[in-house]
């Protein structure tokens, strides 16, 4: 997908997200706690956009009332913290999972992003 994007607009989008945000996360914080009228996925509950399951978990489960979102799989047993728990990383449309085994969670936020305007 990464290099589909690269070809449409000769822009690397990993990096390109990255600077962005960097540039830009002060003033969106500062609007984000401006504002009350900010789509509600982005408010008080991270869970509607952010999802974590037990690999265990029925496959149903994992992505029920999910929406739009990134699903964090994590391992049943073993690691002590949460960056050795993780098993999968995923973003999840209408329920679906629709990209899986992404590197880290800004990867996903990006390719969600790139699939919510594409």
């Amino acid at each position: 997908m990464l290099d589909k994007f690269y070809r449409v607009t000769t822009k690397e989008l990993l990096g390109t997200f990255r600077s962005a945000s960097d540039e830009y996360s002060t003033r969106l914080l500062k609007l984000y706690h401006a504002k009350t009228g900010l789509p509600l996925f982005l408010r008080k509950d991270s869970e509607k956009l952010f999802r974590k399951c037990l690999e265990t978990d029925p496959d149903d489960n994992q992505t029920r009332g999910l929406k739009i979102g990134i699903l964090t799989v994590l391992k049943d047993v073993g690691a002590p913290t949460l960056l050795s728990r993780v098993q999968n990383i995923a973003v999840v449309f209408e329920e679906d999972i629709v990209l899986t085994d992404l590197p880290d969670l800004p990867t996903a936020f990006a390719l969600l992003f790139v699939l919510l305007y594409a």
